[in-house]
Protein backbone atom coordinates (compact mmCIF):
# COMPACT_ATOMS: atom_id res chain seq x y z
CA UNK A 1 0.00 0.00 0.00
CA UNK A 2 1.31 3.29 -0.89
CA UNK A 3 -0.52 6.60 -0.14
CA UNK A 4 -0.49 9.47 -2.66
CA UNK A 5 -2.31 12.93 -2.99
CA UNK A 6 -1.53 15.99 -4.60
CA UNK A 7 1.50 16.44 -2.84
CA UNK A 8 3.00 13.86 -4.11
CA UNK A 9 5.77 15.18 -6.39
CA UNK A 10 9.08 14.29 -8.19
CA UNK A 11 10.67 11.26 -7.72
CA UNK A 12 8.27 10.06 -5.40
CA UNK A 13 5.70 11.14 -8.32
CA UNK A 14 7.67 8.89 -10.78
CA UNK A 15 7.63 5.92 -8.50
CA UNK A 16 4.22 5.57 -7.81
CA UNK A 17 3.72 5.98 -11.39
CA UNK A 18 6.02 3.38 -12.03
CA UNK A 19 4.00 1.03 -9.32
CA UNK A 20 0.64 1.69 -10.70
CA UNK A 21 -0.43 -1.68 -12.11
CA UNK A 22 2.26 -3.84 -10.14
CA UNK A 23 0.40 -6.97 -9.28
CA UNK A 24 0.86 -6.61 -5.30
CA UNK A 25 1.32 -2.71 -4.79
CA UNK A 26 -2.11 -0.91 -4.26
CA UNK A 27 -1.73 3.30 -4.63
CA UNK A 28 -4.18 4.60 -2.06
CA UNK A 29 -5.16 8.58 -1.81
CA UNK A 30 -6.25 11.30 -4.62
CA UNK A 31 -4.25 11.52 -7.65
CA UNK A 32 -0.64 13.36 -7.75
CA UNK A 33 0.30 16.47 -8.92
CA UNK A 34 0.87 15.44 -12.57
CA UNK A 35 4.20 17.37 -12.94
CA UNK A 36 6.53 14.95 -15.23
CA UNK A 37 9.31 17.58 -15.11
CA UNK A 38 12.51 16.96 -13.29
CA UNK A 39 13.65 19.97 -11.65
CA UNK A 40 17.53 21.58 -10.48
CA UNK A 41 19.10 24.13 -8.98
CA UNK A 42 20.88 26.40 -11.77
CA UNK A 43 23.59 28.30 -10.41
CA UNK A 44 23.84 32.27 -11.44
CA UNK A 45 26.73 34.27 -11.87
CA UNK A 46 25.30 36.20 -9.10
CA UNK A 47 26.00 33.66 -6.27
CA UNK A 48 21.76 33.08 -6.51
CA UNK A 49 19.92 30.01 -8.40
CA UNK A 50 17.66 29.08 -10.38
CA UNK A 51 15.09 25.91 -9.59
CA UNK A 52 13.97 25.34 -13.27
CA UNK A 53 12.82 22.09 -15.30
CA UNK A 54 15.61 20.74 -17.50
CA UNK A 55 13.91 16.98 -17.78
CA UNK A 56 10.66 15.39 -18.92
CA UNK A 57 10.30 11.89 -17.57
CA UNK A 58 8.52 9.45 -20.21
CA UNK A 59 7.75 5.76 -18.71
CA UNK A 60 7.63 3.24 -21.38
CA UNK A 61 4.73 0.89 -21.01
CA UNK A 62 2.78 3.40 -18.18
CA UNK A 63 0.46 5.49 -18.65
CA UNK A 64 1.62 9.33 -18.78
CA UNK A 65 0.61 11.19 -16.05
CA UNK A 66 1.83 14.37 -17.04
CA UNK A 67 -1.01 17.17 -15.76
CA UNK A 68 -3.63 14.60 -14.66
CA UNK A 69 -1.21 12.49 -11.81
CA UNK A 70 -1.13 9.17 -10.67
CA UNK A 71 -4.93 7.97 -10.69
CA UNK A 72 -5.00 5.99 -7.18
CA UNK A 73 -6.07 2.07 -7.14
CA UNK A 74 -8.42 2.96 -4.12
CA UNK A 75 -9.36 6.71 -4.04
CA UNK A 76 -10.13 8.58 -0.46
CA UNK A 77 -11.86 12.05 -0.25
CA UNK A 78 -10.03 14.71 1.67
CA UNK A 79 -10.82 14.47 5.77
CA UNK A 80 -10.87 17.76 7.43
CA UNK A 81 -10.99 16.69 11.06
CA UNK A 82 -12.33 20.47 11.78
CA UNK A 83 -15.44 19.21 10.02
CA UNK A 84 -18.11 16.46 10.71
CA UNK A 85 -20.71 15.06 7.74
CA UNK A 86 -23.35 16.34 9.87
CA UNK A 87 -21.90 19.86 10.19
CA UNK A 88 -22.07 19.89 13.75
CA UNK A 89 -19.08 20.43 15.76
CA UNK A 90 -17.44 17.33 16.38
CA UNK A 91 -16.01 18.14 19.81
CA UNK A 92 -19.05 17.83 22.43
CA UNK A 93 -21.47 19.28 20.94
CA UNK A 94 -20.04 22.92 21.25
CA UNK A 95 -20.38 25.73 18.27
CA UNK A 96 -17.03 26.98 17.04
CA UNK A 97 -18.11 30.15 19.09
CA UNK A 98 -18.46 28.21 21.95
CA UNK A 99 -14.76 26.32 21.97
CA UNK A 100 -12.78 29.13 20.94
CA UNK A 101 -14.56 31.64 23.91
CA UNK A 102 -15.96 33.91 21.48
CA UNK A 103 -19.10 35.45 21.11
Amino acid sequence: MVLIDRGTRGSAEVLAACCRGVPGVMLIGTPTRGESQLRELLPLPDASFLYVATRRVVLSGRPAYDKVGVVPDISVVAFDPGRSASGDSPIRGRTASEKTGGS
